[in-house]
């Protein structure tokens, strides 16, 4: 069974699919991925909290220990992302088959100014071109315009989305930073430092290494920043589904 806040965040979506819910079983992996957020973000939170009972450290335990930490840490910002690509990819799947998306489609070719705003092609079918389109918040804005005719207007929670998919994308996409060992500097990538510098209150640094570890590495990858990434992901999900896609279910 999921916690009942994550059934929440997403079951929108399921309510909205009455006809295909009865035909097909489906499985909703946007549970999983938030679920998988949450449990290795614990799992990060507990090794703080053991931390600071336990004074000492052999190297070799505390190499093992700060490796267990990012690794979970950095699961769990990965997988609040993966829940939200999961959820936009169901919010499709679902409309299409109720053919609610494709009805709409057919008369989207005046509207070319502001679907290129996100760089679809409008003389193409815009469901289409989802399956080329990397991405993800692009296909929020464009299924928010399909259903109701405008974008979400720009706000906190999009602001918020936008900045963990950035943290996300430079995971996943990671490329070494370069420690001088004699000066204690780190000379970084200047798209590691644009998002740090965008961090603002978010999220705190890590008790374990302090703002004195300026890699984005020990500055951005932390249980603070991953419980910080779960909610961003679970109250946008939340949001979405309930003010847009709220408007096709009722």
């Amino acid at each position: 069974m999921y916690p009942e806040f994550v059934k929440e965040a997403t079951g929108a979506v399921i309510a909205g699919a009455n006809v295909s819910a009865s035909a097909f079983a489906v499985e909703n992996f946007t549970h999983s991925h938030l679920n998988a957020s949450l449990l290795t973000m614990k799992s990060a939170r507990r090794i703080e909290e053991n931390a600071k009972e336990r004074q000492e450290y052999s190297a070799q335990e505390y190499s093992q220990m700060r490796s267990d930490y990012i690794s979970y840490s950095a699961s769990s910002i990965i997988s609040s992302v993966a829940a939200l690509e999961s959820n936009i990819n169901e919010i499709l799947f679902f409309k299409n088959i109720e053919g609610g998306l494709s009805v709409i489609e057919q008369s989207i070719h005046k509207e070319s100014d502001a679907l290129s705003r996100y760089k679809f092609d409008s003389s193409k079918s815009v469901l289409d071109q989802f399956e080329y389109k990397s991405s993800i918040m692009p296909k929020y804005q464009i299924i928010a315009f399909l259903l109701n005719g405008e974008f979400i207007s720009q706000n906190k929670k999009i602001e918020d989305t936008e900045y963990l998919i950035d943290i996300r994308n430079a995971l996943v996409h990671f490329r070494p930073e370069v420690e001088a060992e004699l000066m204690g500097q780190y000379f970084e990538l200047k798209r590691h430092a644009e998002i740090k510098k965008s961090k603002k209150n978010r999220f705190s640094y890590s008790p374990l290494f302090g703002e004195e570890y300026v890699s984005f590495r020990n500055s951005m990858i932390h249980a603070g920043s991953a419980e910080w990434a779960y909610n961003t992901a679970k109250d946008f999900i939340g949001f979405y589904n309930e003010t847009i896609m709220s408007k096709w279910t009722k």
